[in-house]
């Protein structure tokens, strides 16, 4: 005769049981991708379309995921050491003597640095989402306010002057003349009846 304890151990049992396989097969595929091994390829078999592949003409054909992941300006890419601050290799026989002047992406927040990464200069544009700066001779800079305006600032960080412009990237300085990037919302019908677009004028 079947005791009622050991009927009802054994479904209790199974959630344990099922709670680790599937703790190991989250890790197991975690460990795969990272490192690549099986069975990633399989995976990415059924992920990533490629014309050499059979029956690829029941997907969408689309560029390998190896080919996006070569473009330098993919904002997803993983950076192992992005804690790591400061210059962490300076070769001075291999390096130019200078200043160097940058900008975190998309922060309101300029930087003159030297070659040692000692700040050197700053300037600021609070609230701003900035997509762009140039260095001006007079310690000013041209900056790019995202999507919205281009606005001139002193060697203090005060504006000078602003440009209600679409602007985005980058700009090009050539003597009393500024080129900048811009772009608009437009409908083309050929592309899409009525979804709009960011066209380049």
């Amino acid at each position: 005769m079947t005791s009622s304890r050991a009927i009802v151990a054994r479904p209790l049992l199974a959630v344990p049981i099922a709670l680790a396989a599937v703790g190991a097969s989250f890790l197991w595929g975690y460990q795969s991708h990272r490192t690549e091994t099986f069975p990633h390829s399989i995976v990415l078999w059924f992920l990533i379309d490629t014309e050499s592949k059979p029956y690829s003409w029941i997907r969408p054909q689309g560029r390998p995921l190896r080919d996006l992941r070569a473009l330098a300006y993919v904002g997803a890419n993983f950076d192992p050491d992005s804690d790591r601050r400061g210059v962490q290799i300076h070769d001075a026989q291999r390096a130019s003597e200078g200043l160097n002047f940058y900008h975190p992406a998309f922060k309101a927040l300029f930087l003159l640095v030297d070659m040692e990464g000692r700040e050197v200069r700053r300037w600021s544009d609070p609230g701003a989402l900035i997509a762009h700066a140039e260095l001006l001779p007079d310690k000013g800079l041209i900056v790019v306010r995202f999507d919205k305006q281009i606005a001139r600032l002193d060697a203090e960080s005060r504006p000078r002057w602003v440009a209600d412009v679409r602007a985005h990237h980058d700009v090009a300085i050539h003597g009393d003349e500024l080129w900048a990037l811009s772009r608009r919302e437009s409908t083309i019908p050929t592309l899409h009846p009525t979804q709009q677009i960011l066209e380049t004028p």
